[in-house]
Order: C-alpha cells, then sequence, then structure tokens
C-alpha cells in the first residue's frame, strides 16, 4: 500500500531530524561529551530513538489522518497542506531545539515549560545571552530550518499515490489503514508498559549528562506544559498518606523558641544589611576549598567574621532564592511562587519584623525591577525605597542586564552616609550573571565560559570589598551586621562532578561581618538561605513563628539539614546522610543513608512543602 510507505517516510524523517538535534546537542557541549563512554554516547541514541519516536508519533497524527484522504483524489492539493504543516512543525521544532541548547547549558536541564514564566519580560530573558550566541542562534535556525524544508520537500515529492484504483478498494484500503492507527497510539505512548512514555523509560546509565541527552526537548516541553496547571493544584510529589508524611517530618520541623541559645552580637538593635551575591557558589570561594584568587575580598571579610560552611542554595534560579531569603519559604520543583502573584502575597517577609520594630527596609538591585515578579515581591514586603535599573544613568549600565554592580554599591553608600534611623537594607548584585559581562581588566586569562564566569565574580568580589571599606569608616558600622549569601549556587565552574543537580552545585558561602559582630570564626551547622529568617530574628529576641521552615542555625536542640530542589527532583544532606533522588526518573543520583528513615524524611519534607505551596 503506497499509503503506508508515505507515512513511514514521513515518520522517517522526523526520526532523522531529532537524531541529528542530537548530534547537534553533543557537539554542542563538546568538553562535556568528549567525557562519555563509547557506551554511554551510543546509548543516549539507541535509548533517545524511543522518545524520539514518540515525538515524532504526535507530530505525524494530523498528517496520518490527512493521508486517508489521498485515496479519494486531490493528491496535489494534499501535498500542498502536508508541506505547509510540515515546513512549520520543523519550525515550532527548530526553535524549541535552540532554546533547548542554551537552556540545558546554562541551567542544566532539558527545555520545559520554565522559560515561559519569563515571557513577560523577553529582554532579561534573552540577556544571559551574549550578542554573538544571539546571532549565532538566529542565523543557525533560519539555515537549518531551509535544510529541513528542503530535506522535507523531497522526502514528500516522492510521495506515491493510488489515485485510479476503484472506489471499493478505496474503501477497503482505508479501513485497513484506519486499523493501523493503534500503532500509532503505541509510538505515542512509548510501548506496551504499564506506565505510558516518560522520562525514566529513556534513562539507562550512571552518567547523568548521557541520560540528559537521551531526553528528547520537544517531547518534554510539551509534557511539562500539559502537565502545567496541574502542578499548582496537584501534589505530584505524594509518597505517604498526609498522616505519615507529617509524622515523619515532625523531627525536621523548627522547635517552638522565640530567643537564640547565646548571643553573636554587641548590640540588641543592630542594623541589618544583607548583600545577596548572584550565583555565588562555593566552588569560586577558596575557604570552602573553592578555587584560588577568584573571591579574596570575600575571603579576607570571613576571616574578621563569621563563616557558615554547609549552607546550601534552597533552589537553582534567583526566583527560588530570593523568596528562600527574604521568606524563609522552600522552593519547588518546576515552580516558583515569586511569579505565582495570588501565592506570593501570601508570604512572610523579613521586612516585617523589621518595619514592625522601627525600622527602615529598602532594597537595592541593578537591573529591572519587573523581572521574575522582583518589584511586586519586595513592595509586598513593605520595602522603600526598591531601587532599580530605572534608578541609574546610562553610563552606569552594563550591555545586558543592567547597572554594574560598582554602580549599585556606590549608590547604596550614597543614600546611607549617617543613618540615624534603624534601617534594614537588601543589596542583590548582578554582574556574576550570564553573559559575565563586567566593566573590570579580566583577572584570569582566557575566553572560555569558566573563565568569564571567575572573571565575573572576581569583579563583584571587588565591588563588595569596597562596599565593606568604606562602611567601615561610616557611623553606622559599628551598630550593623552584614550577611552576604548567594541567591543559589551554579553549575560553573563546570567540574565532573558538579552537575546540574550535585551537592557542590548548591554549596553556597554565607557569612556574618559587621561591626555589630561579636562573634568570629567558624559555624559547622547544615542549613539553607531559608535558614537566615529565624536564625536573624531569635538574635534580635522576636519570634520566627511565621517562618514555619526556617530553623535556628544556633540551637543545638534543632536538627540541621539542608534540602534542596531542581527542576526534577530533590537533594538533602546533614552530618550522615548524602540524598539526592530523581523524581521524574525514580532514582538514586547519590544514596548516603546512615539515619534510619533518612529517605522518607527526605522525600516527605518535599511532599509537606508542596502541599503548602499548593494550599496558599
Amino acid at each position: 500500500m503506497h499509503i503506508l510507505r508515505n507515512i513511514a517516510l514521513y515518520f522517517l524523517f522526523w526520526m532523522l531530524f531529532f537524531s541529528s538535534d542530537r548530534i547537534f546537542s553533543l557537539l554542542y557541549q563538546f568538553s562535556k561529551s568528549t567525557q562519555l563512554s563509547c557506551t554511554d554516547l551510543i546509548g543516549s541514541f539507541v535509548h533517545g530513538w524511543r522518545m524520539d519516536a514518540s515525538a515524532s508519533a504526535y507530530i505525524i497524527v494530523i498528517p496520518f489522518f490527512l493521508l486517508l484522504f489521498s485515496y479519494f483524489g486531490a493528491s496535489r492539493f494534499l501535498k500542498a497542506v502536508l508541506l505547509l504543516y510540515t515546513y512549520l512543525a520543523v519550525l515550532g521544532a527548530i526553535v524549541l531545539c535552540v532554546a533547548d541548547r542554551g537552556i540545558f547549558q546554562h541551567w542544566g536541564f532539558r527545555l520545559d515549560v520554565t522559560p515561559l514564566q519569563f515571557l513577560d519580560s523577553p529582554h532579561e530573558m534573552l540577556a544571559s545571552l551574549t550578542s554573538f550566541e544571539l546571532i549565532s542562534a538566529f542565523l543557525g535556525g533560519i539555515l537549518l530550518w531551509l535544510f529541513w524544508c528542503f530535506v522535507a520537500h523531497r522526502f514528500i515529492r516522492g510521495f506515491s499515490f493510488m489515485d485510479l484504483i476503484s472506489l471499493r478498494k478505496k474503501i477497503i484500503f482505508s479501513v485497513l489503514y484506519l486499523l493501523l492507527s493503534p500503532v500509532l497510539f503505541l509510538l505515542m505512548r512509548g510501548g506496551w508498559q504499564q506506565l505510558p512514555m516518560n522520562v525514566s523509560l529513556v534513562y539507562f546509565t550512571d552518567n547523568q549528562y548521557a541520560n540528559q541527552t537521551a531526553v528528547n526537548p520537544v517531547w518534554n516541553f510539551f509534557f511539562t506544559m500539559a502537565h502545567r496547571e496541574a502542578y499548582q493544584k496537584e501534589n505530584p510529589f505524594s509518597y505517604f498518606p498526609l498522616s505519615e508524611a507529617t509524622e515523619l517530618i515532625a523531627p525536621l520541623m523548627p522547635l517552638p523558641i522565640d530567643s537564640a541559645d547565646f548571643s553573636i552580637l554587641n548590640t540588641p538593635r543592630p542594623n541589618v544589611l544583607i548583600i545577596i551575591w548572584e550565583s555565588l557558589t562555593a566552588k569560586v570561594f577558596e575557604p570552602l576549598h573553592g578555587e584560588p584568587n577568584v573571591t579574596p575580598n570575600l575571603a579576607a571579610i570571613a576571616k574578621e567574621g563569621l563563616l557558615f560552611t554547609n549552607i546550601y542554595a534552597n533552589g537553582n534560579r534567583s526566583d527560588k532564592g530570593l523568596p528562600a531569603i527574604g521568606s524563609a519559604y522552600p522552593a519547588q520543583p518546576a515552580q516558583s511562587i515569586m511569579l505565582l502573584n495570588s501565592k506570593m502575597q501570601q508570604l512572610p517577609h523579613l521586612s516585617h519584623g523589621f518595619n514592625a520594630h522601627g525600622y527602615r527596609s529598602s532594597f537595592y538591585y541593578g537591573g529591572d525591577l519587573n523581572f521574575g515578579n522582583m518589584y511586586a515581591y519586595y513592595n509586598r514586603g513593605g520595602y522603600s525605597p526598591i531601587i532599580g535599573k530605572s534608578d541609574f544613568a546610562e553610563k552606569d549600565m552594563n550591555k545586558k542586564w543592567g547597572a554594574s554592580d560598582g554602580a549599585v554599591v556606590r549608590r547604596f553608600l550614597d543614600d546611607t552616609p549617617s543613618e540615624s534611623e534603624h534601617f534594614f537594607k537588601v543589596l542583590f548584585t548582578l554582574s556574576s550573571h550570564e553573559p559575565f559581562d563586567v566593566p573590570m581588566k579580566a583577572r584570569f586569562e582566557g575566553d572560555d565560559i569558566n573563565t568569564k564566569f571567575k572573571n565575573a565574580h572576581a569583579y563583584t568580589d571587588s565591588c563588595v570589598g569596597a562596599l565593606i571599606r568604606e562602611a567601615k569608616t561610616k557611623k553606622w558600622w559599628d551598630n550593623t551586621l552584614i550577611v552576604i549569601l548567594a541567591d543559589h549556587g551554579h553549575q560553573l565552574p563546570d567540574y565532573k562532578d558538579s552537575g546540574y543537580e550535585k551537592l557542590k552545585t548548591f554549596h553556597i558561602p554565607m557569612l556574618f561581618t559587621g561591626g555589630a559582630l561579636a562573634k568570629k570564626g567558624k559555624i559547622e551547622t547544615f542549613g539553607n538561605q531559608s535558614d537566615l529568617a529565624a536564625t536573624l530574628y531569635h538574635q534580635l529576641g522576636w519570634s520566627s513563628q511565621h517562618f514555619k521552615f526556617s530553623r535556628d542555625l544556633f540551637c543545638a536542640k534543632q536538627a540541621h539539614f539542608a534540602h534542596y530542589i531542581f527542576n526534577d527532583g530533590f537533594g538533602f544532606v546533614d552530618e550522615q546522610n548524602t540524598i539526592i533522588y530523581k523524581h521524574d526518573y525514580n532514582i538514586y543520583v547519590e544514596e548516603k543513608s546512615l539515619t534510619p528513615k533518612a529517605k522518607e524524611r527526605a522525600k516527605a519534607y518535599l511532599q509537606m512543602t508542596y502541599q503548602d505551596f499548593i494550599a496558599k
């Protein structure tokens, strides 16, 4: 039957398209790809073809039924319609595949619906890319589209039809053709297995990069799109009955205390400045065994203050890190409470306590405050003023994100000459964000992404160092506590053991300094950014009951651990346990579980924090 040959050729076309995209993806991350064994390299194709077949089957549903009408004439018209459909489908697939390469390189996971959350700020969304990357992606996408349109034309031009057979045979062949539709359905669901196609079915090795390359970005995008709304209404992490989950996490929850075991302050009512350092990973901080000479100012500040050595970011992006710091709220996989206005409005804020005690709260950032719903979040917290990109001169701007860290630091210092009233201020840096465009002579030679990352942090380090040095000359220094920590970690510098889900990626520095600090040294307690709220409030003698997931890092009776999330799973670490679990794939990437029920408690913690997110 000619029609079966036609649909088989069309299916083959899409399989070739996705296989070539996998080759391009491997070449795009050439340094990682060269570390794959031959077995893993071949396996990424062999196992990936299963998901490619599913994606291809979804795409050919319309052509499958369209070709049915070829039995009844109008074959030329059908070819034209099929070509138009294919050109548009190829265009959409190329857009998704090109976007996937940027997402995969910068965020470490395959394309899903995450970028859609930032469509209201397209300029900032694209600011992570250099002009060269944008132009290359645009021109490369056009060339790929033209090439695949040409290939599609050759495939479809070769289709043959049977216009001259009798009506009786046309009806018989049409019925037989329709009887083959279950084969298409079988391809879409990925086989006869109990569960339909999911990313777990293409995972085949312990090498997580190889597993990721087997995932089809087009299939993954539309799968997460289809489940997007459900993730806000139903808990996908329901591992246990609610009563059991509540019982499991009881030992992990904050104790009902409102005062610190001991004081680290030399004044009962200090000013507080929180510096949130974009993408500050422990990998560029020498005191935490990071690379030397990248952040020497921060290392010197740590020697004079109190360094927390086992702090981990709650999430993997700024829109997850900011609520973790400012509202002590755990991050959620694949969701961001900061981007969901109705839920975000219900969050408590660190600033609320300061405002209630007569402090003035303000926020400083050099970028666009509309990005990631940032202005609404800090406005809801009662910060005033809220300084952003529009408050800086053109000369202060870098090429992409906004005002450089040096300009933001200068604005903060100018606004804080001799503050007579008590202040609570938050300064969020941005120069160490991709594409790492900084107004400073490079400290490290090279043009590779790791070197750019280090040079960007070296610049922010110089700005923070300048802030601390000048702050020491101010009257308010002696009565001020300064907290420095990251909004999230980073995959860069790109080490073999720093995948997007690994501990090193989420390990961040946090340190206290300032004239109001009475205690110096190191604190080795495990914790998250979200633990800052209870720790800080108890030092000030305030209740932290509104921060239901925040634990006082100085409380000896409290269970101390770090729990972080990435888009498809979570990590849990304390003194005895290291658990990294990929929910979508139902695999443990790392599993060192010495405490009874540690794995169950880690899962239950994600379940219950997500349940709280749904309930808001």
